[in-house]
């Protein structure tokens, strides 16, 4: 589930550092995103908008995260090697998880829609 793999990246760089990650990509293309709605380039800004919803999505996962005290590691613990090895060990499909999230946030709106469907679906199965 990708609502997990953004909760381990939460956990293993710690939340603070990746609701900064992903705020700061929201903030690099909204600009874009305004340009393009202004100039009516209508498929650019849907793919500029698609990736700042996604990049918020994370943002509010983030937000949630801390919200209910969760502040995971730091991710100064990746200029250790012990710490490194570690960390692959505890979690030995990061670097593919990393890359789904990152693919995810690159494409409009599919974390956005991947993330509410995960969380309407656990609801449902929980009620």
């Amino acid at each position: 589930m990708l609502l997990a793999k953004i909760e381990t990246h939460n956990e293993v760089n710690g939340v603070a550092f990746s609701v900064a990650e992903f705020a700061l990509i929201a903030l690099v293309i909204a600009p874009f995103a305004l340009f393009y709605l202004a100039h009516a380039r209508v498929a650019y800004a849907v793919v500029a908008v698609g990736i700042v919803a996604n990049a918020l999505t994370a943002v509010a996962i983030g937000v949630r995260a801390l919200a209910n005290g969760q502040r995971g590691g730091s991710v100064l613990r990746w200029f250790d090697g012990d710490e490194r090895a570690a960390i692959a060990s505890r979690y030995p499909s990061l670097t593919r998880d990393t890359l789904i999230v990152a693919a995810t946030t690159l494409v409009p709106f599919v974390l956005l829609l991947r993330v509410g469907y995960e969380s309407i679906a656990t609801r449902r199965r929980s009620d």
